[in-house]
């Protein structure tokens, strides 16, 4: 068994574009990806706030990148996990 710090452990890299290879959806697909797949969805304040409820849990739902990852004041885009399609099943009614 390999400890946490030996320096025999082998080293696993992870760069940015493989780990949003889990997060495929920018906000305009997932908006497009609902559209077509709830007859009673609707962009208003309550899923307004179902999308705020998921950001809150974090890397579960939505992964935030930075354009610049150095900077913590770049700017940013937020990627959705295919979870917020099952999440919103529980909220809305399927075509």
């Amino acid at each position: 068994m390999l400890k946490v710090n030996d320096p025999d452990a082998p080293e696993i890299v992870f760069s940015e574009e493989e780990a949003l290879k889990s997060y495929p959806h920018d906000y305009h697909g997932t908006i497009h990806l609902l559209k077509k797949r709830y007859k009673n969805f609707k962009q208003n304040s309550q899923f307004h706030d179902q999308m705020r409820s998921l950001k809150v849990e974090g890397d579960k739902y939505c992964k935030v990148r930075r354009l610049d990852p150095d900077n913590p004041k770049s700017i940013n885009k937020t990627f959705y996990h295919n979870r917020v399609i099952e999440k919103f099943d529980e909220w809305y009614e399927r075509v």
